[in-house]
Order: structure tokens, then C-alpha cells, then sequence
């Protein structure tokens, strides 16, 4: 914070907390049942393709980086 004390809802804790629910929506989407096993360090599901395109979209026209 601009005062230099720590902010009450700081990165350390809300990263690990949304990641966290967005896997759950992320394995709901897939929907098949099977487990899904998560690589915290690349942030990919791994061997398993379908569940890894929840994870990102494609951009919607005019919104892209350039």
C-alpha cells in the first residue's frame, strides 16, 4: 500500500485462492469425470489436452495485443 503496510487482500493470498477456484470451474467444464492432475509450475493440467483449453481463449476481434 501506498503507506508502506501490507495490504489486507495481498497477492500472496488471493493468487493461490482464485487459482484454486478457477481449477474447480476449469473441471466442471471438462466434465468427464476423470481426475485431473494440475502442474502448479507451468499452470497446465498435465496429459491432458481437453482440460488445458479451459484455461485460456482466444481473443475477441480488435481486443488482441498488438
Amino acid at each position: 500500500c501506498l503507506g508502506g503496510s501490507a495490504a489486507c487482500a495481498n497477492f500472496d493470498y488471493s493468487q493461490p485462492l482464485n487459482e484454486i477456484v478457477l481449477l474447480g470451474v476449469a473441471a466442471i467444464e471438462e466434465g468427464s469425470g476423470k481426475r485431473l492432475d494440475w502442474d502448479g509450475k507451468t499452470g497446465r493440467f498435465t496429459h491432458d489436452a481437453a482440460a488445458n483449453k479451459f484455461l485460456s481463449r482466444p481473443n475477441r476481434e480488435g481486443w488482441g495485443l498488438s
